[in-house]
């Protein structure tokens, strides 16, 4: 054994991973490593092998100093080599970050597998959080930035990407994995799909059938953002791009900037067909028509776009974190 001089056995899991254990307990205080821990070691090294790199287990090496240091999975192709570090177990992130700092003067890059969250979202420590099981299969949780979690209190456990590990893995072999903001990773292209739906005027003297705008969405690569007319206020030129998009059927004039004696402002809105009455936020919010799709369109992530995905709740702009390219 790396860890003693005790001599090994060759032992296959109830699942079917092969692994050395001691042949006899002696006094090595060494802790065995869980299924889940040599599962997922296992998965890494297949999965870096058909990415196009050499990799494997148990790589024990030094620092410039001289600090040893042992990597759960190296892998190598030309000059790069990352070590994958499946750490299953709790640990300080003041440990981790010392682990990190080892590869790093050892001209390796770290890539840290943890199943416990709350570790540093940083450059300098690429990590996803270990989700999932053996019976289920492992995911990849990649968090958001503290500042969003503290956006989404309704969701603690907040996360950026959701992925199979595999995938995950994939895609860091593949340099897919980058350090960007949300704005970064949305890709240069999207698509718009707008929604409709019949409602009728609240006007108890008019009560017209008008067919009205319901939700406007942004479909990009790390995900899809929904919009309503009244964010469209401060972009026309948007809105009239998306209205040449509509159908001929579409009657554009129900949409308008109309003033709200509730909100006291004025907003792009749904008015009704007739009598021209602005439909709300609150009622479109309420509204219990079904809706469909009128119009499916792509474009690319310009300036303006980019500008009103900033205003979504849901992207926070400055604050970079890891994310997996498509």
């Amino acid at each position: 054994m790396d860890c003693c001089l005790a001599t090994v056995v060759l032992k296959r899991s109830s699942r079917g991973t092969k692994f050395f254990a001691h042949r006899i307990a002696g006094p090595c205080t060494s802790a065995d490593e869980s299924e889940e821990h040599r599962h997922l070691k296992l998965m890494a090294v297949e999965i870096a092998r058909s990415s196009g790199w050499q990799a494997a287990t148990e790589v024990a090496g030094t620092t410039p100093t001289g600090e040893p240091w042992r990597a759960d999975v190296l892998a190598v192709k030309g000059n790069a080599q990352v070590a994958i570090e499946i750490q299953w177990s709790g640990q300080t992130n003041a440990e981790t970050l010392r682990r990190q700092e080892q590869y790093r003067l050892s001209g390796i890059r770290g890539l840290w597998l943890l199943r416990q969250p709350g570790f540093p979202i940083v450059h300098d420590l690429p990590a996803a959080c270990i989700g999932g099981s053996l019976a289920d299969g492992f995911q990849a949780l990649i968090p958001a930035h503290e500042r969003m979690l503290a956006r989404h209190r309704r969701l603690p456990e907040s996360w950026r990407q959701a992925l199979p590990m595999d995938a995950f893995l994939r895609a860091a072999f593949e340099r897919r994995l980058g350090f960007l903001t949300p704005l970064e990773a949305v890709g240069e292209n999207a698509t718009i799909v707008v929604e409709t739906a019949i409602a009728d005027c609240w006007n108890e003297r008019c009560r017209e059938k008008t067919q009205i705008i319901t939700s406007i969405e942004i479909a990009t690569d790390q995900g899809a953002f929904d919009f309503s007319l009244p964010d469209l206020t401060d972009h026309p030129h948007l809105l009239a791009e998306i209205l040449q998009r509509l159908p001929s059927s579409f009657d554009r004039k129900v949409i308008q900037k109309r003033y709200s004696h509730t909100q006291r402002r004025s907003y792009v809105s749904n008015g009704c067909a007739r009598c021209n009455r602005l439909f709300g936020e609150f009622m479109l919010a309420h509204d219990p028509s079904e809706t469909d799709q009128i119009a499916t369109f792509p474009v690319r992530l310009d300036s303006r776009w980019l500008a009103l995905l900033s205003s979504h709740p849901d992207i926070e702009i400055s604050q970079p974190a890891w994310w997996v390219r498509a």
